[in-house]
């Protein structure tokens, strides 16, 4: 047999060297760096890594689209709360879900019957549900000074966990919203002896039976009439004065010369506030208070007309605005337009004093 010299060569140096010969190209391996390891925590894209955040599919993200919604929604608030009172006939509900709801099934879930006809708006996002009454809920009436005295209207709303979120999600709870609305009372105000009174420039005025006179006198230096009701009785939580009406009767009988003639055809009413009528200083201050009244009314006394009903709501609402700087009351003068015909003679027209009140109709809680 013939053997080439070159390849005898050759393998006589590598016996030499002592090392068998290895595949061309292939190296040893290193099972540390092993690419099929499923372990390797330097693997970036490693697609068995569930805390790779590459991963578009990460069970854990509760925002990924790719992951279905199966969290019950909540209602996280209402406005009123349950058991709320002393609401306003106009007042709406609101609901506030933890998350969108699907429209159609709220309304089907909703139970409204208590409020009557009602309107619905949702916000932009689909989590808060408005529920607003068409017709005002009404007040529980009653008379006095005493709100407790009334059992205030109740209304109730419920929403039933048949109500779902966008994905089908049904609320975890259901819903119930029990308000009340404020109570409507009449009260009957008295006056106060001591700042109730006819008084001149520096004077009270005695009148017989305790009536109240208005016009002019002999002296000419005018009558006008003081009145002032006791807003203390009325609660402190008093919300709003729907009415107030000052009654009073005018004795057509009793008047004295020609006062609509000589010093106006009407008596006005202004809505003042003083403090006394025990000095003459103080009493002084009290006629001329329509200097500076708080509001004035034409057409308070009218002649010929007996019954007297005068609107003064507004005038008792700023006064309980203002009961602690007011001390508590209500106070009004009446006079003539012009306080003198300088005749030296009496012109007076006559008020039944017993007649006189404030009816106010007020709101609390």
């Amino acid at each position: 047999m013939t053997r080439h010299p070159l390849l005898v060569a050759l393998a006589l140096v590598a016996i030499a060297c002592g090392s068998d010969p290895e595949p061309m190209g292939i190296g040893p391996i290193d099972p540390m760096e092993d690419p099929t390891d499923p372990t390797d925590p330097s693997d970036p894209s490693d697609p068995t890594d569930p805390t790779d955040p590459s991963d578009p599919t990460d069970p854990t993200d509760p925002t990924d689209p790719e992951v279905p919604d199966a969290t019950a929604p909540s209602v996280v608030s209402t406005t009123p709360e349950d058991g709320a009172l002393g609401q306003l006939a106009e007042v709406s509900i609101d609901l506030e879900f933890s998350e969108p709801m699907d429209v159609d099934s709220v309304r089907e879930a909703l139970d409204t019957t208590a409020l009557g006809l009602v309107d619905v708006t949702w916000n932009t996002d689909q989590t808060v549900f408005t529920i607003t009454p068409l017709v005002p809920l009404a007040y529980a009436d009653g008379l006095g000074q005493d709100p407790a005295t009334v059992d205030p209207l109740l209304y109730v709303v419920t929403l039933a966990d048949t109500a779902h979120d966008l994905a089908g999600n049904p609320l975890d709870v259901g819903v119930r919203v029990e308000l009340g609305t404020l109570r409507l009372l009449d009260a009957v105000l008295s006056d106060i002896p001591a700042l109730t009174a006819s008084i001149t420039p520096s004077e009270v005025v005695e009148v017989d039976g305790g009536h109240l006179e208005i016009g002019d006198d002999a002296s000419d230096g005018g009558v006008r009439a003081a009145f002032t009701f006791d807003l203390a009785p009325l609660p402190a939580d008093t919300a709003e004065i729907t009415s107030a009406r000052l009654r009073a009767a005018q004795l057509i009988n009793w008047t004295i010369g020609t006062p609509y003639d000589d010093l106006g055809d009407a008596v006005h009413l202004d809505h003042v506030s003083f403090t006394t009528l025990q000095t003459e200083l103080g009493i002084n201050a009290a006629f001329n208070a329509t200097q500076v009244s708080l509001a004035s009314h034409e057409g308070f006394v009218e002649p010929g007309v007996t019954f007297i009903d005068f609107d003064v709501t507004a005038d008792v609402q700023d006064d309980l605005s203002e009961r602690a700087f007011r001390g508590d009351r209500a106070q009004f003068l009446a006079y003539f337009d012009d306080p003198t015909d300088l005749e030296h003679d009496d012109d007076l027209i006559v008020l039944n004093r017993p007649n006189l009140a404030l009816e106010v109709v007020y709101l609390a809680p």
